[in-house]
């Protein structure tokens, strides 16, 4: 019974998920990028050193491109198939971070499923956890490490310093069972690319997403919404809340460690951050309204009334940032996104149980939002007919 609600919100995601990648194109750059280099090491590239185009792409690590290769070698090839491989890591995260607070908090075992729900309903989680991209991988690697540090046994210092030592020479070893080979084969140029220009360039002085200090700072209210808009969330990330439990003091610590390291950094993506939500997940999951859901809260639901005045304004004309993409939506799209998005609105004023009430409302912006931009993403960037050799319509 402690793990259904974990399972129904792995569920819930990983359909969410699976209709957001139906609702839009492969989407450039980064999406594109990553399943070319994969179709480059499929076509006969080098296994170790990642190709694009032609030349050695060292911005990123071979796992991923391997695991799509794997999945076209059991399947085939195929877009469709690829797109789930990142997909899976963010939806087994959901898994994980239930798990993982059932371990933190195992006399409150509601929080496991309301930390799993949590990260389901995250918007910056949706969207990026539905993306062809690295960042499910890290997330789940981070949590497989934190399982992994709370089932230990207590240890003295001198013991915990060696098997700190132990572990990060085991993560060494498994680094360097790819990157050496990949430094030997890929001659002088990977040997800059890879450990000085992609790692300690994208740190010192950017020489792309170069963002302000603030930049993280500015976006957590959007990363927080809608759980930590309430008053009971906002609670539960007060400074005296946060060390009130060693659980509490882990996912604190894991979250605020993060984003002071990387607002120093120079360069910055919101997708970055991608790791650090399910420890915001953790901690919101103990600061849940308790109350009954009432039509006082619509201001929770600002931001998915935002999309639809927005959807309005480009059915009548292009708003700035549609202006730049193309020609307005098509009405029956947007009617169809602005009526997704009023069902959450409804269901959001409609049912009792807030953690429910206030999942509606992420998921009826994430839908709603695809489903208003469909027909422009599809128009402007599906690759399918030129792929086959065809002149796009």
């Amino acid at each position: 019974m402690r793990v259904r609600p974990v399972l129904s919100a792995t569920l819930l995601f990983g359909l969410t998920a699976l209709t957001l990648i139906l609702l839009r194109p492969l989407m450039p750059v980064d999406e594109t990028r990553y399943v070319a280099a994969a179709w480059e090491m499929h076509v006969g590239g080098s296994p170790l050193v990642p190709h694009l185009n032609g030349a050695i792409y060292g911005h990123k690590p071979p796992l991923l491109f391997w695991l799509i290769n794997l999945v076209w070698a059991a399947v085939g090839v195929d877009a469709f198939a690829a797109r789930l491989v990142a997909p899976a890591f963010a939806t087994a995260c959901v898994a994980m971070t239930g798990l993982l607070a059932l371990r933190l908090w195992p006399d409150r075992p509601a929080r496991g499923g309301a930390a799993a729900l949590i990260l389901t309903m995250s918007p910056v989680w949706l969207l990026f956890g539905s993306t062809t991209m690295f960042d499910a991988m890290l997330t789940a690697a981070t949590l497989l490490a934190m399982l992994a540090l709370w089932a230990g046994p207590p240890v003295g210092a001198t013991m915990g310093a060696l098997a700190l030592a132990l572990a990060l020479a085991v993560a060494l070893v498994a680094v360097g069972l790819w990157l050496v080979p990949a430094l030997i084969l890929g001659g002088p140029e990977y040997r800059i690319e890879v450990p000085w220009r992609q790692s300690g360039g994208r740190m010192m002085a950017s020489f792309a997403h170069r963002k302000p200090w603030w930049f993280y700072a500015a976006l957590l209210p959007a990363m927080i919404w809608p759980f930590g808009w309430t008053v009971p969330g906002l609670a539960a990330l007060r400074p005296v809340r946060l060390w009130a439990d060693p659980g509490t003091r882990l996912a604190a610590i894991w979250i605020a460690g993060a984003v002071v390291s990387f607002s120093l950094i120079s360069g910055k993506q919101a997708h970055y951050l991608l790791p650090e939500l399910p420890a915001l997940a953790l901690l919101l999951s103990g600061g849940l309204p308790a109350r009954r859901w009432g039509q006082r809260d619509l201001w929770l639901a600002a931001p998915v009334i935002g999309l639809i005045l927005a959807s309005l304004a480009a059915g009548a004309g292009p708003i700035p940032v549609l202006a730049r993409l193309g020609d307005p939506l098509p009405l029956w799209s947007l009617s169809l996104g602005g009526l997704c998005a009023l069902t959450g609105l409804a269901a959001f004023l409609r049912l009792r149980a807030p953690v429910t009430a206030l999942a509606a409302l992420p998921l009826a912006l994430m839908i709603g939002l695809h489903l208003g931009l469909s027909p422009l993403l599809f128009a402007r960037y599906d690759m399918t007919d030129l792929g086959r050799g065809r002149d796009a319509p």
